[in-house]
């Protein structure tokens, strides 16, 4: 019962205004002169539901992109136990990204993957909001309002339903700021 009002706390909406609908702030550091407006971008947060401090972002400037990130190496994240959610922004379908608690990104302890769907690019940013979550997820518009729900799990009233991903969360003894290795998989 617990771990069903958890998945329903961490489901709860999160409204982007229309200033940032269609894209993330730009980062300290563009890499090669892409704009993160228009780039595929990994965005980690210290909190769950994005809350806390956006420590780490990796900008995507080209495709197919495989990457493995060991989180406190010095390389790309240098913060290792650190991460509790995440947001993609442009994200294509079929791409897939794994956070381990192991180090080596080994499967034998807690993981969870993200699997992206659907990209819709009236809506491209999707947020996890918690690495101890499983289902479908889907970002939406809605009627009358001039940003996009993301995070949301079931559709209401006159939502268009915009860009989707899966969630897999394999729990041994818990993933929540215990994320210490990372892979990403971007067609």
């Amino acid at each position: 019962m617990r771990r069903i009002a958890k998945q329903i706390a961490l489901s709860t909406l999160l409204i982007v205004g229309p200033d940032h609908a269609h894209g993330v702030e730009q980062p300290d550091h563009a890499r090669d002169g892409i704009s993160t407006m228009d780039a595929t971008t990994i965005r980690l947060y210290k909190g769950e539901t994005l809350g806390s401090e956006n420590f780490c972002t990796i900008t995507i400037s080209t495709h197919p992109y495989i990457e493995t990130v060991y989180f406190g190496s010095g390389k790309t994240c240098g913060k290792n136990d650190h991460a509790s959610s995440m947001k993609l922004h442009n994200m294509p379908a079929g791409s897939i990204i794994t956070v381990y608690d192991n180090p080596k990104c080994g499967d034998h302890d807690d993981w969870q993957s993200t699997t992206v769907t659907r990209l819709d690019p009236v809506a491209p940013d999707m947020a996890i909001n918690s690495f101890e979550l499983s289902g479908e997820q889907w970002n939406f518009t809605i009627d009358g309002q001039g940003g996009a729900v993301i995070g949301l799990p079931d559709p209401i009233g006159s939502a268009t339903k915009r860009s989707a991903w899966v969630l897999n969360y394999h729990e041994v003894n818990g993933l929540k700021g215990k994320v210490s290795c990372m892979t990403v998989y971007v067609p």
